[in-house]
């Protein structure tokens, strides 16, 4: 199965790790084209234990991709995950402006290219 997951942080980056190791074709899209640089070039910008053996054996496997081109991510997905940060506001309460402008985005762009 095609997946993609938006967001490249811990959620994120263990989540598509693992889904790929399943057997999906798993692309990860993130903003941040340093970071996506780095994991393109086989390196695990976060520690988690033994990921980076996941991590090395998905990509060479080609079962494990990265991009910060969010309509690649659209195009390449039968499911999606967000795996983004959510902010709290000091009464502990969840503030989700990343995630709402990211659905907004992803509701616009599938109705302009369906």
């Amino acid at each position: 199965m095609k997946i993609t997951v938006v967001g490249t942080g811990y959620v994120g980056l263990v989540t598509g790790t693992c889904l790929a190791e399943t057997g999906n074709e798993v692309l990860c899209v993130d903003i941040d084209q340093a970071k996506v640089d780095m994991m393109q070039a086989g390196k695990v910008p976060i520690y988690e234990p033994h990921l980076d053996v996941l991590f090395e054996r998905n990509i060479k496997a080609g079962r494990l991709t990265f991009t910060t081109d969010l309509h690649q991510g659209l195009d390449h997905g039968e499911i999606i995950f967000l795996a983004l940060p959510t902010p709290k506001m000091k009464t502990a309460q969840p503030i989700c402006p990343m995630s709402l402008g990211l659905l907004i985005r992803l509701a616009v762009t599938s109705r302009v290219t369906k």
